[in-house]
């Protein structure tokens, strides 16, 4: 029997009942901000829990390097498709009705291009179009001179084909991709600069999206359903799914035992 542990939340207790004194617009928008926000909280912790150390290893690192940027390229890509849904609110380009759904769309959007355009909104921008949500054979095609120096571009199978994975698509749509768009930047060092604002950009438009579901919430659910309260409440749940410092790692690999 495995160790238990406790989860705490607080929690407000909304149904289809309370829910009916929002209107179409409002119940319609905070539908799509909870489920971005539990998205994107669920990609950050994963990415979180996929930094292992440098293994010294290339085989390994090119598996450990797959399975992070598909996660972060992931999480990128929801947060652009955030600001695409935000932008088309404050734009009129949703068909909203709501006038005070519309005051806080515009107040959001007007957030978003304040602090969070830039490298990084454009390498999410493009990730989003050509590899995080479509696959495009021209870019495959336009990469192809761009692949990195010495780039692992080997095929690799285990028996257990989940552990498969294949260097080459990763070298050609994603790191091939960011030398080309990069190919005026002269050292690895501005190129590593570059990577860093994207992964900031993440972090950064994590932060706005939660804001602003956090808005949303106060001025659309909060005030208008004043009697709801929120209830403290725990749960026990197997001790491996809880990491208190940050330190639990999710498999790479997975095997059978013998």
């Amino acid at each position: 029997m495995s160790e238990q542990s406790y989860v705490e939340f607080h929690e407000l207790d909304l149904n289809s009942s309370n829910l009916e004194a929002l209107s179409d617009d409002q119940f319609a928008v905070l539908s799509v901000l909870c489920f971005a926000v539990s998205e994107v909280n669920t990609f950050r912790k994963c990415y979180v829990s996929s930094l292992f150390p440098e293994t010294g290893s290339l085989t390994i690192q090119s598996a450990l390097r797959q399975h992070q940027f598909t996660i972060m390229r992931t999480w990128s890509a929801k947060l652009y498709e955030c600001s695409v849904f935000i932008k088309k609110l404050a734009k009129n380009q949703s068909g909203l009705k709501d006038s005070d759904v519309k005051s806080w769309a515009d107040e959001s959007w007007k957030a978003f291009t304040s602090n969070h355009t830039g490298e990084g909104y454009e390498v999410a921008k493009w990730l989003r179009n050509e590899v995080s949500n479509h696959y495009s054979i021209k870019a495959a095609r336009d990469n192809r001179k761009h692949i990195p120096a010495k780039f692992d571009l080997k095929f690799y199978t285990h028996e257990n084909g989940g552990n498969d994975f294949f260097p080459l698509g990763e070298g050609v749509l994603f790191h091939a991709r960011l030398n080309r768009r990069w190919a005026n930047l002269n050292t690895e060092q501005e190129k590593t600069k570059m990577f860093g604002e994207w992964l900031e950009w993440n972090i950064s438009t994590t932060d706005w999206l939660l804001a602003e579901h956090a808005k949303f919430a106060d001025q659309f659910v909060f005030k208008k359903l004043a009697d709801l309260s929120w209830k403290p409440t725990s749960y026990e749940v197997p001790k491996q799914m809880i990491d208190r410092d940050l330190t639990s790692k999710a498999p790479i690999f997975l095997e059978r035992s013998r």
